[in-house]
């Protein structure tokens, strides 16, 4: 591993520090009142490396911090050299760096006096003055600007990067999980291998999104569809009475026309009994025509009922699967959210029952002696209350996990009771028209087994019918007769070719009847098929679960104080990707100061690890920590006192 080490830091007329020599060990002490310069330290290191101060300010330009020696009344006192030199070791070789900030002053031709003209940077290593551009390689050489803040200062990594930031080089930290590695611990996801071709769960999830989408759309155009089928509708009977109605037509007019054939040989008595018979039996025709449409609609609209009836069934019992679904799905994050409350709870309990603990002797941190019996008194109380200030914080994070758990399971569980609800009133109406449709088969069975009641006319006309059969025919004018088979022969004639033009209709009702069956039989499969995508997107959400637990637990194992939270969970149970750091369930931004400082020394030590480089640690306010965690790099306290 990298060690780099500060030797000492020299500052002259350094933002207010005239000249100030500080030597370094392994870890230093740098005590001082408030306003007297500690931060400056930060400053100066900050800038000899890289021309910023602790801020990232430079020192030119908009927004630019002072690092010029001030006198009493504010202004820059003129004509002084502004420097810092540090003196490390890298891998306990010494190197010397040395930047400079200066006024120029130029006297220009003709003039007596110089007059200012601008700044100007100096850079020296090892005494060997380079440019700029040199002279930031070699630091960047020794150590990259970014990496110098992430191992330096502890609150750098948990404050000021952003979280994407953070994840990366959290994520860049550990091997990549596999697909293989997420499914072997959770037997459930077995078939989401199959989907998993490239092992890319986000690609998938867009391609179910993309397929749901296209189903739905489709889906929504049906009934569109079937509207249009039925707009398209054409007037016309029954095809089967129209068929019939044909036959019979066609019939009379062959009878008419051998009639009017035989009407020339034949006696005209007995042509006027074969026409009244002819009558007869049209009349005869027409009332059995008649009964055998009614009986005809009479079943169609029965049919029709019932399958009505039976559509409606379905469609309830496709509405309770995907209802059974959804309560499935959100029981089980119900469960989920339970056992989560339970073990917020218990830490809670633990948390609440911890009581502080401390030897009955103290001593100084500085030199290492017994404190007096007042000044230990002082120390205990200070321990007290900084120890139940951070309980009281760890049971308010908790606490407030709990209620945001409790709170996502009260609504999961209203979800469950409205679904419950809706399950009850789907089972009821299917129970409902399941009997109706046994009662309607029911009826339909009684309905074709009656006989057909003919009314009393047809009976007489059948007795007329047969005795006419048997008489003889009466003679009559038999022009006038062919007169009006004539006339009824243009009648028939007319009457088929309506007839023709409905049953046309007729058969384009039927072409849209089966496309109407066609559509709904397709309603039906889409609906299927999307259910069977919701399945697939809750093995994804379960999936992305899995590997969160693994993802969490391969990076929070490499930290011994602190723990980092990636995701967040939704209202609507879905996860959005963090990256904070806890500790002790508290997010980093809302611990005191010696858990901030102890929780970055954590990273620091996993981060230095990682990128095998240390450098020298500076922690402001260490007088506010008891106790910092064990680190290997050198150590810089800023110490407040009264001194």
């Amino acid at each position: 591993m990298k060690r780099i080490e500060l030797k000492m830091l020299h500052m002259k007329n350094f933002k207010g520090i005239r000249d100030l020599k500080i030597n370094c060990s392994a870890e230093t002490n740098i005590f001082g009142d408030n306003a007297t310069g500690k931060t400056t330290f930060k400053d100066a290191v900050k800038w000899l490396l890289f021309g910023k101060d602790s801020g990232d300010r430079t020192d030119t330009g908009k927004g630019a911090f002072t690092l010029k020696t001030l006198d009493e009344s504010g202004k820059a006192i003129p004509g002084l050299e502004h420097t810092v030199t540090g003196e490390f070791y890298i891998n306990g070789k010494l190197k010397t760096l040395k930047r400079t900030f200066r006024e120029k002053w130029t006297k220009k031709r003709g003039e007596a006096d110089a007059v200012f003209t601008g700044h100007e940077t100096k850079f020296w290593i090892d005494d060997v003055p380079l440019s700029a551009g040199e002279y930031q390689k070699e630091v960047s050489g020794i150590i990259e600007e970014t990496l110098f803040k992430l191992i330096t200062d502890p609150v750098y990594f948990s404050s000021y990067m952003h979280w994407q930031e953070r994840r990366k080089i959290l994520d860049a930290m550990i091997e990549e999980i596999t697909v293989d590695e997420v499914i072997a611990n959770d037997e459930k996801l077995f078939a989401l291998k199959e989907l998993l071709d490239d092992g890319d769960i986000d690609k998938l999830r867009k391609k179910i999104a993309g397929l749901k989408k296209n189903l739905n759309d489709e889906l929504k155009a049906i009934p569109v569809r079937i509207d249009e089928c039925n707009n398209s509708y054409a007037e016309a009977g029954d095809e089967t009475r129209l068929n019939t109605e044909l036959d019979e037509l066609a019939a009379e007019l062959d009878v008419i026309d051998g009639f009017l054939t035989d009407t020339a040989q034949e006696d005209p008595i007995l042509a006027q009994k074969k026409e009244e018979l002819i009558e007869l039996r049209r009349k005869i025709s027409m009332i059995e025509s008649g009964m055998q449409k009614d009986r005809f609609d009479r079943g169609y609209k029965l049919e029709g009922r019932l399958q009505q009836i039976e559509k409606e069934k379905d469609d309830r019992e496709e509405a309770l699967a995907l209802v059974k679904q959804q309560i499935t799905r959100l029981a089980v994050q119900s469960e989920d959210l339970k056992a989560d409350i339970g073990r917020y709870r218990k830490e809670w309990d633990a948390k609440n029952a911890e009581e502080f603990a401390l030897d009955d002797e103290l001593v100084c941190p500085t030199c290492g002696r017994e404190l007096t019996a007042e000044a230990a008194a002082e120390k205990k109380d200070e321990l007290v209350s900084n120890f139940n200030r951070a309980k009281t914080a760890a049971l308010e994070g908790i606490g407030e996990l709990g209620k945001n758990a409790a709170l996502r399971k009260a609504r999961i569980d209203e979800q469950l009771r409205k679904l419950d609800e809706e399950q009850s009133r789907l089972s009821e109406e299917i129970y409902e028209l399941a009997k109706a449709i046994k009662n309607t088969e029911r009826e339909i069975e009684d309905f074709e087994n009656s006989d057909t009641e003919y009314p009393t006319e047809y009976y007489e006309l059948r007795l007329k019918a047969g005795q006419l059969a048997e008489e003889a025919e009466a003679p009559e004018d038999m022009q006038r007769k062919i007169n009006e088979l004539k006339r009824r022969k243009k009648e028939i004639s007319s009457a088929m070719d309506d007839i023709k033009w409905e049953l046309k209709n007729a058969a384009g009702n039927k072409k849209l009847d089966e496309r109407i069956t066609d559509l709904t039989a397709r309603e039906r499969e889409l609906s299927r098929q999307i259910a069977a995508l919701e399945q697939q997107e809750f093995l994804c959400e379960r999936f992305i679960r899995a590997k969160v637990e693994l993802l969490d637990e391969k990076i929070n194992s490499m930290f011994s104080f602190v723990r980092f939270k990636l995701f967040d969970e939704q209202v609507n149970g879905g996860l959005t990707e963090t990256c904070e750091a806890m500790i002790d369930g508290v997010p980093f931004s809302d611990a005191n100061n010696a858990a901030r400082i102890n929780a970055g020394i954590d990273i620091i030590n996993t981060l230095s690890r990682y990128y095998g480089i240390s450098a020298p640690v500076i922690i402001d306010n260490r007088e506010s920590i008891n106790r910092i965690i064990d680190t290997d790099a050198q150590v810089i306290n800023l110490i407040v006192s009264g001194d």
